[in-house]
């Protein structure tokens, strides 16, 4: 038993230095939706008024529940977020005033209304970029 087991020995370890040399498949990346856009972004180079919309994309995600940023056919740049149990999903179109800061379109308010998330990304938008207003 002693010289098959050798035998056996020397089989099994082969094998298992084996397994360790072979690469080990991996599966594409899955992404969600939210990350498919900003990779599709980065991919395509898209750039509203001079600003990477990967980048914004990526700003938008710091905002409490927003999800990424687009560019409507109209030219205008829509914020894309969701209520608080993210089950309603609501998106504002934005565009640059005259002294090329970030606005949304509606104008809706009136003293004392809550502000949402759209006005934080604004916010954090107009702080971290410059737009250039062609």
């Amino acid at each position: 038993m002693g010289f098959f087991g050798d035998i056996l020995k020397g089989i099994m370890s082969n094998s298992s230095s084996n397994q360790r040399q072979q690469r080990v498949y991996q599966p594409p990346k899955r992404y969600t939706p939210e990350e498919y856009v900003i990779y599709e972004q980065e991919q395509s180079g898209e750039c509203w008024h001079g600003v990477a919309l990967c980048e914004l994309s990526r700003l938008a995600q710091t905002v409490y529940h927003g999800k990424y940023v687009k560019v409507d056919k109209y030219n205008f740049l829509v914020f894309y977020y969701t209520s608080n149990s993210n089950k309603t999903k609501f998106s504002v179109q934005c565009h640059l005033d005259e002294n090329g800061r970030l606005e949304r379109m509606t104008h809706n308010y009136y003293p004392g209304q809550w502000r949402d998330s759209a006005d934080s990304f604004i916010e954090e938008a107009n702080r971290h970029f410059s737009f250039s207003n062609r």
